[in-house]
C-alpha cells in the first residue's frame, strides 16, 4: 500500500508537472501569438505607410490648390487676350468708318471743286468797248478764268471770233479777274488755257505810263513752243496793260493769262 500511494503521489506530481508544463507552453504560445500579432500589426502599419498616406493626401490637396490657382491665372490671361482683341477690332472698325467718311468728304470736296470751276466758267464775262480813241479808254474787257495757264479743262475754243475783230486786224483787249491780267512770258504747254495750243508773250512790257511796245505772241504745239506767231502791241495804262491782239492763227488756240 505504501508503495502504491507513493507511486500514486508520483504520478500526481508528474501529472501536475505536465499540466504546469502545458500551461507554460500555452502561455508561451499565447505570448508568441500576441507577439506575432503585434509584429504583424506593426508590419501592417509599416507596410501600409499611414504617415505616407497622410502626406500624400496633403500633397494632393496642395496640388489641387495650385491647379486652381493656375486655372485662375489662365482664365485671367485668356480674358485679357479677349479684351485686347475686342479693343483692337473696335479700333480697326472705327478707323475704317472714319476712312470711309474721310473719303466721302474728299469726294464731296472734289465735286464741290468741280462745281466751283463750272460756276467760274459761267461767271466769265466780256465787255466790248468802242475800240475808237485812246487804247487805255477804249478796249474790250475779258474776265475769263479758263484762260489761266493752270487751267487744263475745256480746251475746245479758239480766239478767232468777233471779239478780236478780224476786219480791223485785231482789238484792244484788257484781261481782268482771277484768270490773270497779263499774257505769260513762257508757254503753258498743250491743253492749257482752254485750248489745245496756248499763246504766250515774247517781248517786254513798257514801264512808262502811256507808252506802248511791240512784241509777238507764240503758239506752241507738242514739242514746238512757237510753231506759229502773231504781232501784237501792249500799252501801259498806269496800273494795267491793254493788248492789241489779232485773231489766233490756228484752232484750237487761245491767248493765255496769268
Amino acid at each position: 500500500m505504501k508503495n502504491k500511494e507513493k507511486h500514486s503521489i508520483k504520478k500526481f506530481v508528474r501529472f501536475n508537472d505536465e499540466i504546469s508544463s502545458n500551461k507554460q507552453q500555452v502561455f508561451e504560445n499565447a505570448a508568441y501569438d500576441v507577439s506575432e500579432t503585434v509584429h504583424s500589426q506593426k508590419s501592417i502599419f509599416k507596410n501600409h505607410g499611414f504617415p505616407t498616406l497622410s502626406t500624400n493626401i496633403f500633397a494632393t490637396k496642395l496640388s489641387n490648390i495650385n491647379d486652381k490657382q493656375l486655372c485662375s491665372a489662365r482664365a485671367i490671361f485668356i480674358t485679357l487676350i479677349i479684351v485686347v482683341s475686342i479693343i483692337i477690332v473696335t479700333a480697326i472698325a472705327i478707323g475704317i468708318v472714319f476712312g470711309i467718311i474721310g473719303s466721302r468728304q474728299k469726294d464731296n470736296n472734289d465735286q464741290n471743286s468741280l462745281s466751283t470751276v463750272s460756276i467760274t466758267v459761267l461767271l466769265s464775262s466780256v465787255s466790248i468797248g468802242s475800240q475808237i480813241g485812246q487804247p487805255c479808254l477804249s478796249y474790250t474787257t475779258i474776265n475769263d478764268p479758263t484762260r489761266n495757264i493752270a487751267q487744263n479743262l475745256n480746251y475746245g475754243t479758239c480766239d478767232n471770233g468777233p471779239l478780236f475783230n478780224a476786219s480791223n486786224g485785231g482789238s484792244w483787249i484788257r484781261f481782268v479777274g482771277t484768270g490773270g491780267t497779263i499774257i505769260p512770258f513762257t508757254s503753258a504747254g498743250d491743253y492749257h488755257c482752254g485750248a489745245f495750243s496756248s499763246g504766250w508773250f515774247n517781248g517786254t512790257l513798257p514801264t512808262a505810263v502811256g507808252i506802248s511796245s511791240n512784241g509777238t505772241v507764240c503758239f506752241g504745239v507738242y514739242m514746238h513752243s512757237c510753231i506759229s506767231m502773231v504781232n501784237v502791241k501792249v500799252v501801259n495804262c498806269n496800273g494795267y496793260f491793254v493788248y492789241f491782239l489779232p485773231p489766233a492763227p490756228l484752232c484750237n488756240a487761245r491767248y493765255c493769262t496769268t
